[in-house]
């Protein structure tokens, strides 16, 4: 409860509205965090980039992810989904709005892994994402994880588009609100989620 407690001051600080600072309305430069890539950048480098990147910190949550990730490209679709479609369909259900956002990043954790396999379920779980990007009411860190998910699963997206262009009944409007909710994220009261977008 503690740390919930704490990440909600830390919403309610991000959307004092108050003046923007110059770091706050500056531009970020993310890096590739390629897989086995080396970082080979200087101390001076690294020590201007932590002055803006404040989610440095591994945390339990980002450990998970990351093994969630690793384990789906490992050992595929096959052996990760059996056990874990039962938790992320009561997790994306949900009413606690920290489950749903731990699910929706465990949804997206596995997208380089289980893409194929989950096609199938993008019908349904694409209109859920951008439910939970658009919705103002939802917790910052839900709207800042709805938008990467779906940005992990945006080459299904622009298929649809393809899809429907060539007569094979995709959805050519997908990318267009996609487009439209990332905008209107720009524009949210939170500081982290304008810049996750």
């Amino acid at each position: 409860k503690d740390k919930i407690e704490e990440l909600m001051e830390a919403n309610a600080m991000e959307e004092s509205g108050g003046e923007d600072r110059a770091q706050d309305v500056a531009p970020v430069f993310h890096k590739s965090k390629a897989k086995g890539q080396i970082d080979d950048d200087s101390d001076e480098e690294s020590d201007d980039d932590d002055e803006f990147d404040d989610d440095n910190e591994w945390t339990l949550r980002k450990c998970s992810a990351a093994s969630l990730d690793a384990l789906s490209g490992m050992f595929g679709a096959p052996n990760i989904l059996p056990p874990l479609l039962p938790a992320l369909q009561e997790g994306l259900g949900h009413g606690d709005q920290w489950v749903r956002e731990a699910s929706i990043l465990a949804l997206g954790a596995i997208a380089d892994g289980c893409k194929e396999e989950l096609t199938p379920h993008l019908p349904k779980l694409h209109p859920f994402l951008l439910q939970q990007l658009k919705a103002p009411e939802s917790l910052p860190q839900l709207r800042c994880i709805a938008a990467w998910t779906l940005a992990r699963y945006a080459s299904w997206t622009v298929d649809q588009m393809h899809s429907a262009n060539e007569g094979q009944g995709g959805d050519p409007s997908l990318v267009g609100q996609v487009a439209e909710a990332l905008v209107q994220r720009m524009l949210d009261p939170n500081k982290k989620v304008q810049v996750a977008i």
